[in-house]
């Protein structure tokens, strides 16, 4: 697969991504005057995705990559600590115990992405496509946490 074809797929797969998140109903009712956290998120995000999505590979593409994902760590941290602070036990410890396996996996996924997407395998859209793989990840746990929180609001 070229590079083009490669990057291409790339972001056919995260646009796909985006909407499907974006266009997913509500697994539960939600109180319509809380804020929408979820949207909120998806707004703050959206210029990191913007800048990974005009890459063409190479340095840039890995600039934007650790970029958004210095964002989403923060933002995985954030809805971690407020989901934490709305549960009382024992769902609290079942949250913390439930986030360091996801942590442990987290970990693993990234490590397998690392092998697999490099420069040497995929060509000059590795750094573009471990970037984008990485980041879904995190991603969807950062909306997972945002959506169970919005249950207990």
């Amino acid at each position: 697969m070229r590079a083009g074809d490669h990057r291409r797929a790339w972001l056919h797969a995260t646009l796909g991504c985006v909407l499907a998140t974006a266009l997913s109903p509500a697994v539960a009712i939600d109180n319509p005057d809380a804020p929408d956290r979820v949207a909120a998120f998806e707004q703050r995000a959206a210029p990191f995705e913007q800048a990974l999505a005009a890459t063409d590979g190479g340095s840039a593409a890995a600039e934007a990559g650790r970029a958004y994902a210095e964002f989403l760590d923060a933002e995985l941290n954030s809805a971690y600590r407020a989901l934490l602070a709305l549960l009382q036990e024992p769902a609290r410890g079942a949250l913390v115990a439930a986030q360091r396996r996801w942590l442990q996996h987290r970990d693993a996924e990234q490590a397998f992405i690392a092998q697999q997407w490099t420069r040497e395998r995929v060509g000059s859209s590795a750094s573009l496509s471990s970037a984008g793989y990485r980041s879904a990840l995190v991603r969807a746990r950062v909306l997972q946490l945002l959506r169970y929180s919005a249950e207990y609001r």
